[in-house]
């Protein structure tokens, strides 16, 4: 909550309309999100695979997608201060990748390696 404060009041201070901070922000969030349904169909094709192939169809289907859309909103580059954004969501997603596997504990790396059961 206090970097959202400090990022609308520094958005404030710039003199930034309240529509470019929400298309901004907005562009952000929505960025995000396109990583994250990528990231979980990928997910899902990775268990369902080994299982049942026409399972995992759906979500494969669902990677495409996504990572098309996010392709489109990222390439060509936005035009004005929205340019900065795709680069500020690596920034935020470097940043989450690297507290992960530096909080990683050795019992969570065993859990994952385990064979599935059917």
């Amino acid at each position: 909550m206090a970097l959202g404060l400090v990022t609308l009041f520094a958005f404030r201070l710039a003199g930034t309309t309240p529509i470019r901070v929400f298309f901004f922000l907005a562009t952000f969030g929505v960025l995000n999100l396109l990583v994250m349904y990528t990231a979980t169909n990928y997910a899902a094709v990775r268990h369902l695979w080994p299982i049942r192939p026409r399972s995992a169809l759906l979500p494969a289907l669902g990677v495409v997608v996504t990572g098309y859309v996010l392709v489109r909103n990222v390439w060509p580059p936005p035009e004005g201060t929205l340019r900065a954004v795709p680069y500020l969501v690596i920034v935020w997603l470097m940043v989450g990748a690297v507290r992960l596997v530096t909080r990683m504990r050795p019992s969570w790396l065993r859990m994952s390696t385990r064979p599935r059961s059917v």
